[in-house]
């Protein structure tokens, strides 16, 4: 039982990282775009990522019980592949991007990523 509950409990913080990065996208970035570099559009684009990410962490709490070692493991794989999509918007937008949107999205990148590792180890064990 004590390990579901650390295994809910990931869920959880998870979520609660894909709404802080939801809200940072949409309500606080938009608002430093020109310090930042990259397109409005694109930020929200990107919001749309952890939006599903909540959606399938709060479905995976509630409905799931029974597999959250398959649960964690997803949403570890789509931490990944949203660094994957970052990293992607990055490249593209290059050229528009300050020294502080690089900074900000490299370290979400790394953030986001490392969360994923520990996401999958502890999914593994």
């Amino acid at each position: 039982m004590a390990e579901s509950t650390r295994l809910s409990k990931i869920l959880l913080l998870d979520c609660a990282g894909a709404i802080l990065t939801f809200c940072l996208l949409v309500f606080v970035l938009p608002r430093f775009q020109s310090e930042l570099g990259m397109p409005v559009r694109v930020l929200y684009f990107m919001a749309l990522f952890p939006c599903l990410f909540v959606a399938y962490d709060l479905f995976s709490y509630f409905l799931f019980r029974s597999r959250w070692r398959q649960c964690l493991t997803g949403i570890a794989y789509a931490n990944f592949m949203y660094c994957v999509v970052s990293a992607g918007m990055l490249v593209n937008h290059r050229e528009q991007l300050t020294g502080l949107g690089w900074l900000y999205f490299v370290l979400e990148i790394l953030v986001i990523g490392g969360i994923a590792k520990v996401e999958l180890k502890v999914a593994r064990t």
